[in-house]
């Protein structure tokens, strides 16, 4: 199947701001409700720094944003949908509290994905239209956008990149995508929810969170797309923002009592299954961070920044726990804070400010 004609392009190609020379500024959401809100805090205290004052746009200082799971509706809200900062830290928020509250029943993956489908629709149709493609109308250009996914059952092509621009490979999925399928297709996690029906010249299609699959920290996908899109503009700076999950052994007490902190801490038993998740997802990103870390040491300056507090216990407790919202906004500001925070902030704002 050959690719579309619109997708050999620049990949700062119509860009609102800097010159089309430089190279390609990334921003990568890591998965995880948590996560996702930690991330919108940090990116808005590395981007004052940029914009003392006013809204704060990202699309304006990113060429791709690009996310897993909650990472990917993240990506969606800043990349598709084109939302300040303030907005779509409100707007994912409430996205959060719904789904956890929806979990809070023993029927949750299909009173939760009703729920989460109806609030992703509410959102579109305000930012934008009811049936709002993943392509625009403007093929891409501007800020660029993907989210991940993985097939269920796991084909030949487990992990699928849902863009907002033309697929870049010969391999190309001719399922227009729509806004409101991408973003349930990336956080269509089998903990919590059913997996995500797409179909396709009446065949349905199974899509799930590709966290579940291995893929939480995407910045090496998104690596990897650069150089599919355009060899010529290697990435000038990468922004990874996700957060440093603690493993079993750092908690208090041995294996047993960390498995069964979740009947403690929320309603639901499937938090058991975050709880290993999480600490299987913690040794995959720190294979992406070292893996990252090895791509870029010889470039001069170094392009890559990761961006990530520890979160230690309250990486498993609930979104909707009384203070809980204040407790994380303290150990960004905390992590923020620190000299080396700081002056890699610097370092960063450097490099996203200036070709």
């Amino acid at each position: 199947m050959s690719s579309p004609q619109h997708s050999n392009y620049s990949l700062t190609q119509g860009m609102e701001s800097g010159p089309s020379a430089r190279g390609v500024r990334i921003l990568s959401l890591d998965g995880g409700i948590v996560t996702g809100y930690t991330s919108l805090i940090m990116l808005k205290r590395l981007l004052r720094l940029m914009e003392p004052e006013g809204r704060i746009y990202p699309h304006k200082h990113f060429d791709l944003i690009c996310g897993t799971s909650s990472g990917g509706l993240i990506a969606i809200l800043l990349g598709r949908l084109r939302l300040d900062l303030d907005e779509a830290t409100s707007t994912y928020l409430n996205l959060m509290k719904l789904s956890e509250a929806s979990l809070r029943q023993w029927w949750w993956a299909r009173n939760t994905h009703r729920s989460l489908t109806a609030a992703i629709q509410d959102i579109v149709q305000e930012h934008g239209t009811k049936d709002m493609l993943m392509l625009g109308p403007d093929r891409g250009k501007g800020c660029k956008c993907f989210v991940t996914t993985a097939t269920v059952p796991r084909g030949q092509v487990p992990i699928r990149l849902l863009r907002s621009y033309g697929d870049p490979t010969d391999n190309v999925w001719p399922h227009p995508w729509t806004v409101e399928d991408a973003a349930l297709a990336a956080f269509g996690a089998p903990v919590y929810f059913r997996s995500h029906s797409v179909q396709h010249e009446n065949t349905n299609y199974h899509y799930e969170d590709a966290r579940f699959h291995g893929l939480n920290n995407p910045t090496i996908t998104a690596w990897d797309e650069c150089d599919r899109l355009d060899p010529k503009q290697p990435p000038h700076c990468i922004v990874n923002l996700g957060s440093r999950i603690t493993a079993p052994t750092e908690r208090s007490g041995n294996l047993s009592n960390w498995i069964l902190l979740p009947f403690q801490t929320a309603w639901t038993a499937s938090a058991v299954a975050c709880n290993l998740l999480n600490a299987v997802i913690g040794t995959f990103d720190t294979d992406t961070h070292e893996k990252m870390q090895r791509l870029t040491r010889k470039l001069e300056p170094n392009p890559y920044f990761r961006f990530s507090p520890k979160l230690g216990s309250l990486n498993n407790a609930s979104i909707l726990d009384e203070g809980f919202i204040g407790k994380l906004a303290d150990i960004v500001d905390s992590y923020v804070n620190e000299e080396e925070t700081e002056r890699q902030f610097k370092s960063c704002t450097r490099r996203l400010a200036f070709p």
